[in-house]
């Protein structure tokens, strides 16, 4: 017999990005014009190998060759016990691990900053042990030859004046509070960030997911925009887990939809 029990959705402010005062050409944060596009769709990857994404011919607009990193989000399915690695195509497979599967079969999804090498905008994805890979490009980080400009910079959240800090975060959405997920079917919670800049384009935030009682997935996103392909977060019966991620906001409001 299956108990049915209500999961739990936290989600914390870390920081996010904002125009500078003084004009900067390189390390600016800039989203894509869409919430994600999709650069490589459920495409398998052998165990031990790995596959290259061209983003400079991706549909939509592709990254620019001036770009110093992107901003990812890797998602497998039908993978085996594994770890996952997204880095650059010209440099060494770096020991940083952007993805774990803990269970045969599953899926499951994350973000990575990948810094690009001058003048490439080929990534490789590795797998430790197999699976189906999908890849969703939502935003690029200028270099040294972008124009000058005033935004994208980032701003911890100790510092923003976000009212009830906590350490270094904000909490701006908690699920346990009189906002419960229901055991069946999809719901959607906005949430504010009293207190920051009217102009804050996007959100660093750390995701807590506890306890979906079937296999779910979990996507952060900019109020009033419309839905995005790049799931954040999937689980199975009963995980806890969390991840930190970057998501875009409109008016001080995002969106988060399971």
């Amino acid at each position: 017999r299956r108990v049915l029990f209500r999961s739990k959705v936290l989600v914390d402010l870390e920081g996010y990005y904002v125009p500078v005062v003084d004009d900067v050409s390189a390390g600016r944060y800039i989203p894509m014009a869409t919430p994600a596009v999709r650069a490589l769709s459920s495409t398998p990857v052998a165990a031990g190998g790995s596959i290259t994404v061209d983003l400079a011919s991706m549909a939509g607009t592709p990254i620019p060759a001036s770009a110093s990193a992107v901003l990812v989000n890797l998602r497998v399915d039908h993978a085996a016990v594994g770890d996952w690695s997204v880095y650059s195509h010209n440099g060494a497979r770096p020991s940083t691990i952007s993805l774990v599967t803990d269970s045969a079969g599953q899926a499951r999804s994350n973000q990575a900053i990948v810094a690009l090498e001058p003048g490439s905008r080929i990534l490789d994805i590795w797998s430790r042990k197999g699976g189906n890979a999908t890849l969703d490009v939502l935003a690029w980080f200028t270099g040294a030859d972008d124009p000058v400009a005033n935004d994208g910079l980032f701003i911890p959240a100790s510092t923003s004046g976000n009212p009830t800090p906590s350490g270094n975060h904000v909490r701006v959405l908690d699920t346990r509070i009189g906002r419960a997920i229901p055991p069946v079917g999809a719901a959607t919670f906005e949430y504010h960030l009293n207190g920051a800049p009217t102009f804050v384009g996007a959100m660093v935030a750390n995701l807590m997911w506890v306890g979906p009682w079937q296999p779910a997935t979990l996507t952060l996103g900019a109020a009033g925009t419309g839905s995005t392909s790049a799931i954040n977060s999937a689980q199975h019966f009963g995980q806890i887990m969390a991840t930190s991620l970057i998501t875009a906001i409109s008016n001080q409001i995002g969106r988060a939809h399971v």
